[in-house]
């Protein structure tokens, strides 16, 4: 869950030098501020998010790294090797700020050391904007996967929790400026690992760092775990990053109670009681709004390739708390939805 802390002051002091500093070797900064209070060290200064509590020590150096913040122009982000979010955000007022580096804060930096994402405007956790819940209906991906069957599809229980509910796909944060870009916030994966000839590409990951056994509730709803396809390990580097400060646990199982919350809303109960069916799309959207409340539906969009219906993606609020229902996130959140399905789209049932 975000935790919350009191705003400092707003100011402006700033006091110019000319000596140069860095945080660790090989790595460029615009310049260095020296503590002269001990202030909260954020992660986002929108959510004022401060993992691990920690504060500047007065007196301490530390390198800029950026000199902007696109929501406080009084701020800047600095690096404190040794924490478990290195890249905070500080008011400048806090120390004694000098510049001496390239302020093109989006210029790659040639000597960022090896396997360490470079600094950008698109891969900073706690930025969001809004999130997107990704559900799938498991019979349809499978039926669409059937040239490349993943591991999930390859034994379909006609009578398990993915032929009759929507499982879950991701839990996404989305940063608008970025578009697609806003991804892979931690320092251990970067990029998309290579897909070459490995139908487990994602198995190239390393594993989830799960503190301890990976909670029910996830491996109900994401049959891709125990399966071994390791859509886990893809929607976490990717995308929990960046939804810092939570933990592996805390990302799937927001997510898991998400997806529950919307299949024990009667959404489940449609799908298995029209298994080789058709549906009428308006008739679906009208029972999200009297699930969810009027409106709900401008949140939802329906993913078909073809007449089948794949999957679902959800809007949601950028500021989301745990103890809100999917049906209050749902009213907080833009209208904003696409829509593949025309008309009716076909419920495909499992092992067909």
């Amino acid at each position: 869950m975000i935790k919350k802390f009191g705003k400092i002051a707003l100011a402006t002091l700033l006091a110019w030098g000319a000596s140069a500093f860095s945080a660790e070797a090989g790595t460029k900064s615009l310049g260095f501020i020296k503590a002269t209070q001990p202030c909260p060290a954020f992660l986002s200064m929108r959510k004022e998010t401060n993992p691990g509590k920690i504060t500047l020590k007065v007196g301490e150096s530390y390198a800029v790294i950026d000199l902007k913040s696109p929501r406080d122009a009084n701020a800047v982000r600095i690096r404190m090797d040794g924490t478990d979010f290195p890249e905070r955000w500080v008011e400048r007022n806090c120390g004694i700020l000098t510049i001496t580096g390239n302020q093109d804060k989006d210029k790659k930096d040639p000597d960022k050391e090896k396997g360490v994402c470079p600094i950008g405007r698109c891969n900073q956790p706690d930025q969001e904007d809004s999130f997107v819940l990704s559900l799938s209906w498991q019979p349809a991906f499978c039926e669409s996967k059937a040239g490349k069957p993943k591991p999930e599809c390859l034994h379909e229980d006609p009578k398990g929790y993915a032929a009759t509910h929507f499982t879950l796909h991701g839990l996404w944060p989305n940063k608008n400026a970025c578009g697609t870009r806003y991804g892979y916030c931690g320092k251990t994966v970067c990029n998309d690992p290579s897909h070459g000839n490995d139908p487990k590409w994602m198995c190239q990951y390393p594993e989830v760092p799960w503190n301890g056994t990976i909670p029910k509730d996830v491996t109900d709803v994401m049959p891709s775990i125990q399966a071994g396809s390791c859509l886990d390990r893809h929607e976490w580097y990717k995308h929990g990053t960046c939804a810092a400060p939570w933990t592996p646990q805390e990302y799937f199982s927001f997510a898991a109670q998400l997806v529950k919350e919307f299949n024990n809303a009667g959404m489940a109960k449609i799908m298995a009681d029209h298994l080789g069916k058709e549906v009428n799309v308006t008739t679906f959207m009208d029972a999200i709004d009297d699930a969810f409340g009027e409106g709900a539906s401008n949140r939802v969009g329906l993913q078909c390739a073809g007449d089948l219906l794949t999957g679902i993606s959800i809007q949601l609020p950028a500021n989301m708390d745990r103890s809100e229902s999917l049906q209050e996130l749902l009213q907080e959140a833009k209208a904003s939805a696409n829509s593949s399905c025309r008309g009716n789209f076909r419920v495909d049932p499992a092992g067909h």
